[in-house]
C-alpha cells in the first residue's frame, strides 16, 4: 500500500481544490505533485491589477484552494500537513503539502460533497433570520483556521452598506478597472463570471447594482417574500496583514463555506470595500474599533425555499493547472513574470 496519493486520488483532491472561490473565478492557482508531496503556487500572471493592486484577493483566493485540499483529502482518507511559504518570504510558492493515510468518515465524506456543493448565490436571501447557534459555528470554525469572525450588530449594517456602495462608486471612477471588469465579466468559458450567476436587474447600468460589483445578469431573482429580507453579516479579520496572515483568511473563509453549505445557508463573500484603502480604513475604525485587519465580508443568509439552484461556475481544465510525474507536459508550471507581484 502507498505512503502517499497515487495518480488518481492527487487529480480528486486538485479537482476538488480548484472548486475553491476566487476572485472574479480568476483562479490564479498553480500546482505540481512530485510524486509524495503537493506544491502550490500562486500564479501571479492571473492578478487582477486594478481591482486587486495589492494581492489580497489572490491570497487570499490561494488560501481558500489550500483549505479544500486539507478537506478533500480527508474525504478520501488522507491526512494533508500544510508548511505555508516553504521558501520564505518567496509569494509564488505559497505551502507545500504532504499526505498521511488516515482513514476517513461520514463527516470527511460530507464536507467533500459541500466542496462540490457550494455555490455563490447572489439572489436576495429570504425573510427568515439566520439562526443564532449557526452563526456561532461559522465564527468558530474561522477562529479554528486561524481568523477572527465579527458578527455586526444590527444597528452597523446601515454604516456597512454605505461603505460598501462608497468602495463601488470610487472603483467604478476608473476607466482600467471598468475594462478589466468587463473582461472577467459574462464569460462563456472556463474562466471568470458567467452571466448565469449574476443577478438580473433591467435598472441597472454598468456602474453595478443587485447586490453585486457585476453588471447585471441572466439570473432571475426570485418574487419577495413577505417581509424584509434578513442577513447577517461577519467580518473575516486577522491580526495581521501579510501573506500568511491572507493564505489564512482565505482557509478561514473556506471553512465557513463548507460549513455553511453543509448548514444549508448562502454566503456570499464580498472584497469590494477591502480592495480600496479608504473603505477598507473606513470599515477597520468604524466597526472594528482598529482592533484588526479586514479580510473578507460575508453576508450569511437562509436562502428562500424551492427557488432554482444556481449553476456552478466553471473550472480550468485540472491539466491546465497540474503538473504530475505523470503528466505529458514538460516545463515549469510558475507563471512567467511571476516576480511581479504587486497587492
Amino acid at each position: 500500500m502507498s505512503n502517499s496519493p497515487d495518480q488518481v486520488a492527487i487529480r480528486l483532491i486538485v479537482d476538488a481544490a480548484v472548486r475553491a472561490p476566487s476572485v472574479h473565478n480568476s483562479q490564479p492557482w498553480l500546482w505540481e505533485y512530485d510524486g509524495e508531496r503537493l506544491h502550490v503556487m500562486a500564479d501571479w500572471s492571473r492578478q487582477l491589477r486594478y481591482a486587486d493592486p495589492e494581492g489580497r484577493d489572490l491570497l487570499i483566493s490561494c488560501g481558500s484552494a489550500l483549505h479544500h485540499v486539507s478537506v478533500a483529502a480527508a474525504g478520501l482518507g488522507w491526512q494533508a500537513t500544510i508548511q505555508r511559504l516553504p521558501d520564505g518570504r518567496d509569494e509564488r510558492r505559497l505551502a507545500v503539502i504532504s499526505f498521511t493515510q488516515s482513514g476517513t468518515n461520514e463527516v470527511h465524506q460530507a464536507a467533500l460533497q459541500a466542496l462540490h456543493e457550494r455555490r455563490t448565490d447572489r439572489r436576495a436571501p429570504s425573510s427568515q433570520p439566520v439562526p443564532a447557534e449557526k452563526v456561532d459555528a461559522l465564527v468558530r470554525a474561522a477562529m479554528i483556521h486561524g481568523a477572527f469572525a465579527t458578527v455586526l450588530p444590527d444597528e452597523a449594517s446601515d454604516q456597512l452598506r454605505d461603505l460598501m456602495m462608497l468602495s463601488s462608486v470610487l472603483q467604478q471612477s476608473s476607466d482600467a478597472y471598468l475594462e478589466e471588469l468587463a473582461q472577467w465579466t459574462h464569460s462563456q468559458g472556463d474562466e471568470g463570471v458567467p452571466d448565469s450567476n449574476v443577478v438580473w436587474n433591467p435598472h441597472q447600468s454598468i456602474s453595478g447594482g443587485a447586490g453585486t460589483r457585476f453588471p447585471s445578469g441572466r439570473l432571475l431573482d426570485h418574487e419577495p417574500e413577505a417581509g424584509r429580507p434578513h442577513q447577517a453579516w461577519i467580518l473575516l479579520t486577522t491580526s495581521s496583514d501579510d501573506t500568511i496572515s491572507r493564505l489564512r483568511a482565505g482557509e478561514a473563509l473556506s471553512a465557513v463555506l463548507v460549513l455553511g453549505t453543509l448548514q444549508g445557508l448562502s454566503i456570499v463573500p464580498y472584497t469590494q470595500p477591502i480592495e480600496v484603502d479608504t473603505t477598507r480604513r473606513g470599515v477597520e475604525k468604524a466597526l472594528l474599533r482598529g482592533s484588526s485587519n479586514l479580510q473578507v465580508i460575508l453576508r450569511v443568509a437562509v436562502p428562500p425555499p424551492d427557488k432554482p439552484t444556481v449553476r456552478q461556475t466553471r473550472r480550468r481544465p485540472i491539466d491546465a493547472v497540474l503538473k504530475t510525474p505523470w503528466s505529458d507536459r514538460t516545463g515549469d508550471l510558475e507563471p512567467a513574470g511571476a516576480e511581479s507581484t504587486a497587492e
